[in-house]
């Protein structure tokens, strides 16, 4: 049999303003904690750390150090933690949630590393922006969430990458 593969599982509803970061902060979280049930010292979450174009996510941070500790709340630059539909259009920071499949360990400097034992479970993107053809940001009227889970198998409690997998 093949290992599994890791694929991205949008989650609907996205939500158009019913909701914004504290809720899909915290849904996110009872779910990999409460239905999957994920070891949450294993976890780490990653929030957009601001540039020259955008303040940092400070309100995701806050809300995830409702979580976890400071140690395992780490921010990252655009690359990482902004998303853009395209060159114009809407955009904006995102938070990861990251498992460290080795557990133990601090393994927070092999979050977005590419490694395999510290990988990428779950992501939200808050749409605050508007990416306009000039290149600014322009802020948009109430907040939207798109997001999803990497790789997640709920039945089988396990996150699947390429030829591995963790129970």
């Amino acid at each position: 049999m093949s290992p599994p593969l890791r694929r991205f599982v949008p989650h609907p509803p996205h939500s158009f303003g019913d909701y914004f970061k504290e809720e899909a902060i915290e849904w996110a979280w009872k779910c990999l904690i409460e239905v999957y049930g994920l070891d949450e010292s294993r976890l780490y979450a990653t929030y957009f750390g601001g540039n020259d174009q955008a303040p940092p996510d400070n309100e995701a941070r806050d809300i995830w150090l409702k979580y976890l500790p400071a140690s395992r709340v780490l921010p990252f630059d655009a690359a990482d933690n902004f998303w853009e539909m395209g060159a114009t259009g809407p955009c904006g920071p995102c938070v990861e949630i990251h498992y460290d499949r080795i557990g133990g360990r601090d393994a927070g400097e092999m979050v977005n590393a590419d490694l395999p034992d510290v990988i990428e479970i779950w992501n939200n993107v808050f749409i605050q922006y508007n990416r306009e053809a000039d290149g600014s940001l322009r802020k948009v009227s109430g907040g939207r969430v798109g997001g999803g889970e990497w790789g997640i198998k709920p039945n089988e409690r396990r996150v699947g990458t390429p030829g591995r997998s963790i129970a």
